[in-house]
């Protein structure tokens, strides 16, 4: 009998995996008749490590609790640092702890003008900053992800590391939309960016994803609460009430092609939209879906620690079976004075 599983586990500050796959350890190459007892200790390792922080996903798990944190704007800069170490050292303050947390996307500061080794720094310096969490962390591609469009980047587009490329093969695991189960539910990360006719980037979900999408959720089913996370919103009052009642949200502040989105997603157990993109907290409830805006980590990108009168937090997320309550938390951080 030929059986595979794949077991992941976060160690410290890297990741190991082993791959188990018909009684071979193919991961590290490991005969299982020659190392049956080192094979033996880490299955041991993993199942402890899993249940006192929660490393693994447990299918059978049904209360958890997650963060949320979107627009972190991370850039070389003191306050920026002293800010961002503070929101870190909020969430691993949590009680009852994170199992996990979803970096919302626009990572970096705004970096369309860099070079490819400036971009490489900025990447740098955002995995560096996102050790000193204690939990696993997942990332999802915002705009300020995709390098290299303006021309004085000069960043050749042939090179596999332009646009989505550096995204994908650094934060997003070969991909820049995916999926995985955590306990009861099931969470899907979408890419909210699309390329126009022009080769700009703009705000949608492409036919591609949207295809893969309805895959992904017809093969989930309608028994299991699906949770939806990705950059930019794909429904909003937020120009509404700030600017015009009467005014249609500009292209940049909404998927554009969200209603179709929202179509697909209405026909399965879809329960929870998390959304970044505009720096305020926000929900809407429509029908039996929530859509959470989730504020920004870095208040006004670390000159200030609100922005618009929100001030800098993360959402927290806590599920109990099929439903789920959140909270948006602030953390105290002031502008340094240096």
């Amino acid at each position: 009998m030929s059986y595979k599983t794949s077991l992941v586990a976060h160690e410290k500050e890297e990741i190991r995996e082993v791959i188990i796959e018909g009684g071979i350890m193919t991961g590290n190459k490991l005969s299982h008749k020659k190392h049956f007892i080192t094979f033996f200790l880490i299955l041991i390792t993993l199942w402890f490590g899993a249940c006192k922080g929660g490393v693994l996903p447990e299918k059978d798990l049904q209360d958890f609790r997650f963060v949320f944190a979107t627009d972190i704007h991370l850039m070389p800069d003191e306050r920026a640092h002293e800010g961002f170490n503070r929101a870190v050292a909020a969430i691993n303050g949590l009680k009852p702890k994170p199992h996990f947390v979803i970096m919302g996307g626009d990572l970096i500061e705004d970096r369309f003008a860099l070079t490819l080794e400036d971009a490489e720094k900025m990447f740098s310096l955002y995995l560096e900053a996102i050790k000193k969490l204690q939990m696993p962390v997942y990332n999802i591609i915002g705009n300020n992800e995709v390098i290299g469009r303006a021309e004085m980047s000069q960043i050749d587009p042939s090179h596999p590391e332009y646009g989505k490329g550096m995204f994908r093969e650094r934060l997003g695991d070969g991909a820049t939309y995916r999926s995985f189960d955590y306990g009861s539910w099931h969470f899907v990360f979408l890419d909210s960016l699309g390329e126009d006719e022009s080769g700009d980037i703009s705000c949608y979900v492409d036919d591609d994803q949207l295809s893969w999408l309805k895959d992904e959720l017809d093969k989930t089913g309608i028994e299991r609460p699906v949770c939806v996370a990705l950059h930019v919103p794909l429904v909003t009052s937020f120009i509404q009430i700030e600017k015009n009642n009467m005014m249609a949200p500009p292209d940049f502040a909404v998927v554009n092609n969200g209603t179709k989105v929202i179509k697909l997603l209405s026909d399965h157990n879809v329960r929870l939209i998390l959304q970044g993109h505009l720096h305020i907290v926000e929900e809407i409830k429509y029908k039996k879906i929530s859509y959470i805006t989730g504020g920004t980590l870095s208040g006004a990108k670390w000159s200030a620690p609100s922005y618009l009168g929100y001030p800098n937090g993360f959402v927290v997320v806590d599920v109990k079976g099929d439903e789920f309550s959140w909270k948006y938390q602030s953390y105290r951080w002031t502008l340094s004075e240096k």
